[in-house]
C-alpha cells in the first residue's frame, strides 16, 4: 500500500523519483518543496511516514519520539494537514541519542517546522517522563525514533501503550539495523494485541 501511494504521488508529479514525489506532496499541502532538512531517515522512509499519517482517521493525534531537526515532522505534518491532525514532537533537542556532538538544536527544529507550527507542537524533555503524565489526549499514531537501546525502546513502548487508541499505529525507525529496537518490538508483538503492519527499508510499523 505504501509503495503504491508513493508511486502514485510520483506519477502525478510526472517523474518516477522519490525527490519528485516529496516535492509534489509538499506543494499539494501548501508547504515549501525546496526546504532540505538533514535526516538519518531515508527518502523512502519519509514518504512511508507521510502515507501512514495520511491514512489515519479524521482529526488524528500523533506523537513523535525523537524529532531531531524536523525532517520526519515535516512529512508527518504534510500527511496530517488535510485530515485536521496534530503532531506532538518529544525530544530534548540536545542530540542525546545522536552520533553528533551534544549541542542544542531546538532552534533548527523550530526553523525547519515553522511553516507547520500550527500543526506541530514541540514538547521538550524525555519521553518516559512526559508520557507518564500526558495531557494531550489519546493517540492514533506514534513514531518512535529516539534512543535505540533495548531498554529505551521498551520504556518508550511501555509509556505509549496506555495512551494509544484501540485502533492505532506505532512506527519504529531502525528496526532492522538495531537489535535493541527489534527485541523491544518483538516483545510487543508477542503479547498478541499488536500485529506487524508493514515495513519500508529500515522502518517497521505495527497496528491494532
Amino acid at each position: 500500500m505504501i509503495n503504491r501511494i508513493a508511486k502514485n504521488i510520483a506519477w502525478r508529479a510526472g517523474k518516477w523519483s522519490k525527490r519528485s514525489a516529496s516535492e509534489y506532496l509538499f506543494r499539494s499541502v501548501g508547504m515549501s518543496p525546496s526546504l532540505k532538512v538533514t535526516s538519518y531517515t531515508t527518502q523512502s522512509e519519509l514518504l512511508a511516514l507521510y502515507s501512514l499519517a495520511k491514512e489515519l482517521s479524521d482529526r488524528p493525534v500523533a506523537v513523535e519520539i525523537g524529532a531531531h531537526l524536523g525532517a520526519s515532522a515535516r512529512y508527518l505534518a504534510a500527511g496530517l494537514k488535510p485530515i485536521g491532525g496534530h503532531l506532538y514532537c518529544i525530544d530534548t533537542w540536545m542530540n542525546d541519542a545522536m552520533p553528533d556532538e551534544a549541542i542544542d538544536v531546538f532552534s533548527q527544529f523550530e526553523e525547519n517546522t515553522f511553516e507547520v507550527k500550527d500543526l506541530v507542537t514541540p514538547v521538550r524533555g524525555y519521553s518516559t517522563a512526559l508520557l507518564d503524565d500526558w495531557p494531550y489526549g489519546l493517540l492514533d499514531f506514534a513514531f518512535v525514533d529516539g534512543d535505540h537501546s533495548y531498554e529505551a525502546v521498551r520504556d518508550d513502548i511501555a509509556v505509549l501503550l496506555p495512551h494509544m487508541k484501540s485502533i492505532a499505529t506505532i512506527a519504529f525507525h531502525d528496526f532492522f539495523s538495531h537489535p535493541g529496537v527489534a527485541k523491544a518490538v518483538g516483545e510487543l508483538l508477542a503479547n498478541g494485541d499488536w500485529r506487524a503492519g508493514g515495513s519500508c527499508e529500515n522502518l517497521l510499523w505495527v497496528k491494532r
